[in-house]
């Protein structure tokens, strides 16, 4: 194993690709021996990852479809637009893309 850090985070890197990471935790606790003395016992905690994946190539671009522009139509109530984008769509969610899927 090799140490890649040693702060409270870490974002994998395109070496760590392939590779799985093991994080180390210090548990630090404190005992009582006696009313005056304090003594600090450190446990460790160590997990290893599955391997790191690659990230993802970013999904082709999106073609928006629009409608010509509506009558004019004057209500006494407000109006609004709904867009709605299905994020499942099977054309977009390919394991090329998604691995995982």
């Amino acid at each position: 194993w090799t140490q890649v850090a040693s702060s409270s985070t870490y974002i994998p890197t395109a070496e760590d690709v392939g590779r799985p990471i093991r994080i180390e935790i210090a548990i630090k606790r404190q005992t009582n021996k006696s009313s005056n003395n304090h003594v600090n016992q450190d446990e460790w905690l160590r997990i290893e990852t599955t391997p790191v994946l690659p990230a993802p190539t970013p999904p082709p671009a999106r073609q928006i479809i629009t409608t010509a522009a509506p009558p004019n139509i004057t209500r006494s109530h407000s109006q609004f637009k709904v867009i709605c984008f299905n994020v499942l769509a099977q054309n977009y969610a390919t394991s090329q893309i998604y691995p995982y899927c």
